[in-house]
């Protein structure tokens, strides 16, 4: 029993230093520490949850599991340090670049690039419907590259 808190207060001191090596950026280590607060919580809030149900989900016979990461985020919305929001895909599968007015999401604004990149996520989305499968991976990459 006397040996227990000594363990568990090492044990949250080497929890806490693995934190902070994952989330440091080795880069450009006098970043701002905000940047690895979001990220950190962007994968406690959204990433890991998602990954166990679609982990969970996987394990059902003959259902197959998909998970993807929108790293795009439309001119209109303008550039964030903090990277894309959740719920940022909505704007491309509904096509909002290339219908003016569609509510609830921004109407003006849209680049070229980012109608080319809705077209692309609507033209995905639908064969994922469909068939099951999305194609064309090397267009999108070639495209937000430019």
């Amino acid at each position: 029993m006397y040996r227990i808190p000594v363990y568990l207060d090492r044990l949250v001191e080497t929890a806490r230093s693995c934190v902070c090596f994952q989330y440091t950026d080795w880069g450009d280590v006098r970043k701002s520490a905000g940047i690895s607060v979001v990220d950190m919580l962007n994968d406690a809030l959204y990433a890991a949850p998602a990954t166990d149900v679609a982990s969970l989900h996987s394990l059902a016979p003959s259902a197959p599991t998909f998970l993807y990461c929108l790293r795009y985020s439309a001119a209109a919305l303008g550039i964030s340090e903090l990277g894309v929001e959740h719920g940022s895909d909505l704007r491309l599968v509904f096509g909002a670049a290339i219908n003016d007015g569609i509510e609830p999401f921004v109407s003006s604004g849209y680049s070229r690039t980012d109608r080319a990149v809705t077209e692309i996520a609507m033209t995905y989305w639908s064969n994922f419907i469909w068939t099951g499968s999305v194609s064309q991976h090397d267009t999108v990459t070639s495209l937000v590259r430019k």
